[in-house]
């Protein structure tokens, strides 16, 4: 239907003309070098903010690592709590779908080796890292650290591995026979902040580990002789109880196959009794 505007006809036709060039201008704002896609903002601003509480820029420059390269380290570090993958897959995510960089500045270089090369940064820094953040998150977050969990786990690779000597074969907790594997073993407080850890070759046997692994605990977290080592039956030899009774630590520990453990109650302490009601509790 044509439209009237004073004496003169606006036929549809011209009403098509109009539409066409407004329709051209939306497509050209909405057009791939005007569009920008929607970015991550949220989690990476709570992880900024955390890295920040525990000064990690600080360690950085006291390992003489380049302000222009910790961008890249952070990157690698919240990549893997926002959007696990590999090195790649956080160089997309980073650059492409993330505001990280706004908050970091962006790096020097951003080639995908640059990556690679942070990871090992990482690597090198690592009895380091973990020796400040043991000290420093137990200030920031008042941990009491009474409680160890120690345990061992393992991962595959699907290529050959040829150049890691620790990709052995052995018995692999995901099922995979056909590949190679590397095991890890990590410490944790009761809260379940991170106090160690340390790589094993895939064959690793889990009970030599214990002894290896609190000795090198101690290095990282203040002693104390009021702390609880928590193992599993995995660890919990007869040879790894007699060494945890020789140490000033207490212990809990699964059960290793049928036999009970040795009762010895001439060290129990009374934490709670009352007469009245016959209850007496020792441990």
């Amino acid at each position: 239907m044509p439209i009237y505007q004073g004496d003169h006809q606006l036929g549809s036709s011209y009403l098509w003309k109009v539409q066409e060039r407004h329709l051209q201008t939306l497509i050209e704002v909405l057009s791939y070098d005007w569009y920008q896609p929607c970015l991550w903002r949220g989690p990476e601003y709570l992880c900024h903010s955390v890295w920040n509480e525990l000064k990690m820029d600080r360690f950085f420059s006291e390992q003489e690592v380049s302000p222009k390269v910790v961008p890249l380290l952070e990157a690698l570090i919240v990549g893997r709590l926002v959007a696990p993958g590999s090195e790649r897959y956080t160089k997309e995510w980073v650059e492409k779908r993330s505001a990280l960089y706004e908050l970091t500045g962006f790096p020097l270089r951003c080639s995908l080796n640059s990556y690679y090369r942070a990871g090992d940064t990482l690597f090198y820094l690592k009895k380091a890292l973990e020796r400040y953040l043991g000290v420093t998150e137990k200030d920031l977050f008042s941990l009491s650290e009474k409680f160890i969990f120690l345990d061992l786990t393992n991962t595959y690779f699907e290529g050959a591995a040829e150049g890691n000597p620790k990709a052995l074969w052995g018995r692999s907790k995901e099922k995979r026979s056909d590949c190679k594997l590397v095991t890890l073993g990590l410490i944790i407080d009761e809260l379940g902040f991170a106090k160690y850890s340390e790589m094993f070759p895939g064959n690793q046997y889990e009970a030599d580990t214990l002894a290896g692994m609190i000795k090198s605990l101690e290095e990282h977290i203040e002693q104390r002789v009021d702390r609880t080592i928590v193992v599993d039956a995995g660890i919990a030899t007869e040879e790894n109880i007699k060494w945890l009774k020789g140490t000033p630590y207490h212990y809990i520990a699964v059960n290793r196959g049928g036999a009970a453990f040795e009762k010895d109650y001439t060290k129990m302490e009374v934490i709670r009794e009352d007469k009245a009601k016959g209850i007496k509790i020792e441990v």
